[in-house]
């Protein structure tokens, strides 16, 4: 069972982590329509400013770190990379091997990935 205080930090990580998600769509969707860049290189720089943007916001609203350390960001980029890994390798599962909707896979990676990343968060970066 979570703690009422884990369960607070869980919805604002959830809440804080709409910020992001739109910074990436617009940036994405931004750089493909201007012809800045394609949408393969287009999807790495959106990546890396939402994960950026969500650890300041993190960091300041959710965990709320007594130190300072940079060890906190680098391992937040890990967790972050290790769910867009996680992410795409479900994606790949829901899709082509259940051989469900594409729909069902956004559902699911919606929910799954953000519980890892708080988790593995929680437990591990800002413990």
């Amino acid at each position: 069972m979570m703690s009422s205080a884990v369960l607070n930090r869980f919805v604002r990580f959830a809440l804080l982590g709409l910020l992001p998600t739109a910074a990436y769509y617009l940036l994405v969707i931004s750089l493909v329509e201007t012809g800045m860049l394609g949408a393969a290189l287009s999807m790495p720089v959106g990546f890396i400013a939402a994960v950026v943007l969500s650890y300041q916001l993190n960091k300041r609203f959710t965990w709320k770190p007594n130190t300072s350390r940079s060890s906190h960001f680098r391992l937040y980029v890990l967790i972050s990379i290790f769910g867009a890994i996680t992410n795409y390798l479900l994606f790949i599962l829901i899709v082509q091997w259940l051989e469900l909707s594409y729909i069902v896979a956004v559902l699911a990676v919606t929910i799954v990935i953000p519980v890892q990343n708080f988790a593995l968060n929680e437990k591990f970066n800002f413990k």
